[in-house]
């Protein structure tokens, strides 16, 4: 295991990383994706209210 982070929301249920590695990106419970660097594990973007069509 890399690092940890704490999540404070709702369950994730989709999570992918990035073909070169840089890039985590995490879909929640929440219907939010969440963007993160993988190297610090930093959050970098939330993309809010997404849902299936």
């Amino acid at each position: 295991i890399h690092d940890s982070v704490q999540m404070t929301n709702p369950g994730v249920s989709q999570l992918r990383v990035r073909a070169d590695g840089k890039i985590l990106a995490t879909a929640g419970w929440d219907n939010n994706i969440r963007v993160f660097g993988w190297k610090k594990l930093k959050p970098l973007a939330v993309l809010q209210h997404h849902t299936d069509m």
